[in-house]
C-alpha cells in the first residue's frame, strides 16, 4: 500500500469514528432523560468531539498544504536536475576542476553540463571562470625571471580585464538565466556591484562551495518559456 493510499485510509478511519462517537453520544443526549450521563455529555463528549473535530480539521488542511508545496518542490527539483542546462566560459582548468566535482556529487544529469554544444543562450545556468594566474602583472621578464615584466603598469590591471569580461558576459543572459561568477582573484567593488544587483547570481570564490550553488540555482530558478 502506497503512503498516500494509507494517509487517505487513515483520514477515513479517523472521521469514521469521530462521526459515529457524535451519533451515539447525540442519541444518549436526546433520548435518556437528563441524568449525570447526560450532563456527562454536556460537560465532557461533547467538548471533547469538538476539539477532536477541529484538531483534526487543522491537521488535515495542514498536511493538505503541505503535501502540495512538497509536491510542487520535488516537481521543480527533479526538473532542475535532470532537465535544466550549464553553460561554462572561461579558465579551462577551473572549467574541469568544477565538472568533476559536478561528476563526483552525481546529482545533476551529466550531459547537461559535459556537452560541448550546449550553447549560452539555452542555458539555465552560465558559469564564468576567471583566473587570477591569468593577470599581466605575474608575467615575468624573461631576462629577470624572479621580478615582474617593467611595463606591467600600462597594461590593464587583472581587475579591470575581469571587469570587462564579467559585464561582457552579463550582457549575454536574459533574466531568467542563472550566473555564477567562479574566481580565485579579487574582484573590485565595480564588478562585485554588478553581480550582487542581478537575480539569481553569485560570486564564487571557493571550489567547496560551487556544487551547493548549482544545485541550488537548478532547484530555485523560475521556469522559462519553454518549461
Amino acid at each position: 500500500m502506497s503512503e498516500n493510499c494509507q494517509r487517505r485510509r487513515t483520514a477515513w478511519v479517523s472521521a469514521s469514528a469521530l462521526i459515529v462517537a457524535a451519533v451515539v453520544v447525540s442519541i444518549l443526549y436526546f433520548t435518556l432523560p437528563p441524568t449525570w450521563l447526560t450532563q456527562l455529555c454536556e460537560l465532557l463528549f461533547f467538548p471533547a468531539i469538538v476539539a477532536i473535530a477541529g484538531g483534526l480539521a487543522i491537521v488535515w488542511a495542514g498536511e493538505l498544504v503541505v503535501n502540495r508545496w512538497l509536491e510542487r518542490y520535488k516537481e521543480r527539483s527533479g526538473y532542475g536536475l535532470a532537465k535544466r542546462k550549464v553553460f561554462f566560459n572561461g579558465d579551462e582548468e577551473m572549467i574541469r576542476h568544477v565538472r568533476d566535482d559536478l561528476i563526483l556529487s552525481d546529482l545533476i544529469n551529466r550531459k547537461n553540463y559535459t556537452d560541448p554544444n550546449i550553447d549560452l543562450h539555452d542555458a539555465d545556468i552560465a558559469i564564468l571562470c576567471l583566473s587570477k594566474d591569468d593577470d599581466p602583472a605575474q608575467e615575468k621578464d624573461p631576462d629577470n625571471p624572479n621580478s615582474p615584466r617593467a611595463d606591467t603598469r600600462e597594461r590593464p590591471s587583472w581587475e579591470e580585464n575581469a571587469r570587462a569580461t564579467v559585464e561582457a558576459f552579463i550582457g549575454q543572459l536574459d533574466r531568467h538565466q542563472a550566473l555564477i561568477v567562479f574566481t580565485n582573484g579579487w574582484l573590485d567593488t565595480d564588478t562585485k556591484t554588478k553581480i550582487e544587483q542581478r537575480s539569481f547570481s553569485t560570486l564564487v570564490n571557493c571550489r567547496g562551495r560551487i556544487v551547493s550553488d548549482i544545485h541550488s540555482l537548478l532547484t530555485t530558478l523560475p521556469p522559462r518559456n519553454r518549461e
